[in-house]
């Protein structure tokens, strides 16, 4: 089994004690640092490295669009697609989410994407935006292509996992059509 990264720590720290997809920092902080002592702390010592897990957050906003907030509202509110990864990353080293934890998004995050004008647009045969799909998984609509490159990959995981077909055919149309396939992501 592949080793978890901080980011992927972080987000599945976040479903855990999130209350209505809402994150308190400073109880994601805690968090992590009961989940995994060694992981963020200084190196060599018991002491938490709360600079890195502040650094780890705010990748997870901006580079992954797993999150949206700032540090400065004292909290963080998980996305579709950070959803998404920390439903991936609980069933990866075999653990259970709350099913309160997530709030309404933990329910049915595929049907949202099924209730999007993106998704309409696919079925229509008509072409889709980066920023349609962006909201269709569950990122604001001034996501980066980064991303959303990130987020249709673990929507893609989920899919073939539930095995719903019309979504996974989606995800494929959306990076050929956004040309995301082979696009770094920037």
């Amino acid at each position: 089994m592949r080793k978890l990264s901080d980011n992927e720590r972080v987000i599945l720290c976040a479903a855990l004690v999130s209350e209505q997809g809402k994150v308190s920092l400073v109880r994601l902080l805690e968090e992590c640092i009961q989940r995994f002592p060694r992981e963020f702390s200084w190196r060599g010592t018991k002491y938490p490295d709360t600079a890195k897990l502040e650094k780890r957050a705010w990748s997870c906003r901006t580079d992954r669009g797993w999150l949206i907030g700032t540090p400065s509202d004292g909290f963080y509110v998980l996305t579709g697609a950070g959803i998404a990864a920390a439903l991936e990353v609980a069933r990866r080293i075999g653990i259970a989410l709350p099913d309160d934890a997530l709030g309404k998004w933990s329910k049915d995050i595929l049907g949202d994407i099924k209730d999007s004008a993106a998704f309409r647009s696919f079925l229509d045969n008509k072409d889709v935006t980066l920023h349609e799909v962006a909201v269709s998984v569950g990122l604001p609509p001034e996501a980066t292509r980064r991303q959303v490159k990130y987020a249709l990959r673990t929507v893609l995981g989920e899919a073939k996992r539930a095995r719903i077909q019309p979504i996974v055919s989606f995800v494929a149309y959306c990076e050929e059509k956004l040309n995301l396939k082979n696009d770094p992501g920037k």
